[in-house]
């Protein structure tokens, strides 16, 4: 864990306590660490700055929650925290642009810039636990904090890896930052609360299979033929659906578990019957589950027009009624702030 080294020179013990006030307590700087004497407090904040980067941005409204950071190299990324029924979600990124480039999304018209560490990402939801915290203390100002008695909005339930970059990209910090999050000493999340979205990076899928612990898989497809998706995600050149596929097949076939499909709506382009019936005999057999997503409009590379909900039913009820294969249509989140699906670009 990034914060093992904080105190080295420290009994072990101490470090147990560090993560305590940073994973359970979500202390919002070192001095409010008090089990630490004031001589331990100024030494961690004179050697390691509390928190990666600098929240420049803030912006709320009733469901969603929008944070835009800058690290100390200048470089900028966004998290999203949706709030839905008590069931609080954030959306985490892992890199800075990314290098995927699908047509739709803001994020991909700007580039790959970096990768973020495993602690860049960590922050991002310790930021949200944080502030989910400081208002559970405005509403019990005479009760003492406890993560396992906080109410349901007050917590985070869910982590996804759906902010800006490919996470399996970069694989390696996103690994150790998935093992922070479920992690009993850190924030305990079971893996079936940390979902990772992939524009489907199939050479690195084997790697993802040797975690100890697997999270859901979700799979940005958007396309069911390579002729199409080549035009969507161009990544898809190098990653073919054939080779797509056949890696996922193997995570099916290891874990047993359904593999979540996801699919902006881009009228005219992916929306027909003959995408419809490709996408059903690619899934009719497959443990799987669509999620539609009307594309949202952004500075992305190139503009699309927003798709009708009702459209979307019919596309849903086909693929039901021919081919068995269920699906949902994504809620919209924070697009009156830039924060949806597809609109992460870095920008105030």
């Amino acid at each position: 864990m990034y914060c093992d080294s904080w105190l080295s020179d420290e009994p072990q013990f101490r470090t147990k306590q560090l993560r305590h006030a940073l994973f359970k307590e979500f202390v919002g700087s070192f001095d409010e660490i008090t089990v630490f004497s004031k001589k331990q407090r100024d030494t961690l904040k004179k050697d390691t700055p509390f928190r990666s980067f600098e929240v420049i941005s803030h912006k709320a409204s009733p469901d969603t929650e929008k944070i835009l950071i800058k690290f100390p190299d200048g470089k900028r990324a966004e998290a999203v925290l949706m709030k839905h029924s008590g069931r609080n979600t954030v959306c985490v990124s892992s890199q800075v642009g990314c290098a995927a480039d699908c047509s739709f999304c803001s994020t991909g018209n700007l580039g790959f810039t970096r990768h973020l560490t495993d602690r860049e990402i960590v922050e991002q939801a310790l930021f949200f636990a944080q502030e989910l915290k400081t208002r559970w203390q405005k509403n019990n100002p005479n009760k003492k904090w406890n993560i396992a008695l906080a109410e349901p909005e007050f917590r985070i339930r869910n982590i996804v890896f759906m902010g800006m970059g490919e996470p399996l990209l970069n694989f390696e910090n996103v690994a150790k930052a998935i093992e922070i999050f479920e992690s009993p000493e850190a924030m305990n999340m079971g893996v079936r609360h940390i979902t990772l979205s992939t524009v489907g990076i199939a050479v690195n899928i084997p790697k993802f299979l040797q975690l100890p612990r697997l999270p859901n898989l979700a799979v940005s497809l958007h396309a069911a033929t390579d002729e199409v998706r080549d035009q969507i995600v161009p990544m898809n050149k190098g990653f073919s659906l054939k080779k797509l596929f056949s890696a996922l097949d193997t995570f099916e076939q290891k874990t047993g578990r359904r593999i979540f499909y996801e699919w902006t709506v881009l009228p005219g382009v992916n929306d027909t019957k003959e995408q419809m019936d490709a996408l059903g005999n690619l899934l009719k057999h497959r443990n799987a589950h669509m999620n539609f997503i009307p594309w949202n409009p952004g500075p992305s590379r190139i503009k699309y027009t927003k798709p009708d909900i009702s459209s979307i039913r019919n596309m849903q009820q086909y693929l039901e009624k021919n081919y068995g294969i269920t699906s949902t249509i994504r809620a919209i989140y924070g697009q009156d702030m830039g924060g949806a699906c597809g609109q992460l670009a870095g920008r105030e």
